[in-house]
């Protein structure tokens, strides 16, 4: 039979049950909102101004609302967020600390309507004040992973047109559109750490650029030429770092297959069957002070 399915693309129904602090706070009347009905797409009604709200109570409600796709809800969610990112935008960076569980909920979600929903908000919230790309960087390790597990999942419409891309209906595009917009507003120190959490993206800025002081500069125009070129090399020393890890990898591999005597490039032998091997059968122990292994060959 077939191996069982990892699931690591399903949909997480655990995150989409149970009822959110927006729901909870409708229903008792706490919300100063209602539904305002137009011709192309509803709005909210506020019964107070945004900007006389208070968003470190307010703002982590409507957060926790896009996790749940249960209408009114989810549009209240959706639309409430956006209103109060627009009213106040110099105001989110404050409250962002209590941002990020309730987006990083909505994220792990993995259903395409919910993750569509939280990558607008997010970029959204980078484009409405210069201080939120760079608070962010610290909380990429709560963020990103999701990017990375969803960065392929594009639709292949070969030589046709996606009409619905338009409309943020792929959530690979999605995906893109995000880090390209965190990168740009995230300073430098955007693009290493994602590079370190998303191996496969590449630099909106350019891939040639990014690795130098002077692409620093020339992008991010608050940077300093001494912080530019102290991440640059930063970025060198790392790449060579990685690089030097592979290799001693290999020899400890190569020295292990001497050890066992598999020729080069194969595989350690296998136990026999009649059960594990016995301890004086274990092959020694190749660490990292092992010699290295004998030549092979008459040469």
């Amino acid at each position: 039979p077939a191996p069982p399915k990892a699931g690591a693309f399903k949909v997480r129904r655990d995150l989409m049950r149970g009822s959110t602090l927006l729901k909870r706070y409708y229903q008792m009347g706490n919300l100063p909102i209602s539904v305002q009905h137009c011709p192309n797409e509803n709005r909210i009604h506020w019964k107070v101004p945004p900007e006389k709200l208070d968003y470190h109570h307010y703002l982590p409600v409507f957060f926790d609302g896009l996790r749940v796709r249960e209408e009114p809800f989810f549009f209240f969610a959706r639309r409430g967020v956006l209103d109060l990112i627009e009213h106040g935008p110099k105001r989110i960076v404050l409250v962002l600390p209590q941002l990020i569980e309730p987006l990083k909920k909505a994220l792990d979600t993995r259903d395409p309507a919910v993750v569509r929903t939280a990558l607008e908000v997010l970029r959204a919230m980078v484009r409405a004040d210069d201080r939120v790309g760079g608070a962010l960087v610290p909380y990429y390790r709560q963020l990103l992973p999701v990017f990375n597990l969803l960065r392929g999942r594009s639709s292949n419409s070969g030589d046709a047109m996606d009409f619905g891309e338009r409309k943020g209906g792929n959530v690979g595009a999605a995906v893109r559109d995000t880090l390209e917009a965190l990168e740009r507003g995230g300073g430098p120190d955007a693009y290493i750490n994602i590079k370190a959490l998303v191996p496969a993206y590449e630099s909106c800025v350019g891939a040639s650029k990014a690795m130098t002081g002077a692409g620093y500069r020339s992008r991010f125009g608050g940077a300093s030429a001494a912080q530019s070129d102290k991440m640059g090399r930063l970025m060198r020393e790392a790449i060579a770092n990685r690089n030097r890890r592979y290799h001693d990898r290999q020899e400890r591999r190569e020295a292990l297959s001497a050890s066992l005597g598999t020729p080069r490039g194969g595989s350690p032998m296998a136990p026999p069957l009649g059960g594990p091997r016995s301890r004086s059968e274990e092959p020694p122990h190749v660490g990292f002070d092992a010699p290295p292994p004998p030549p092979r060959g008459g040469g």
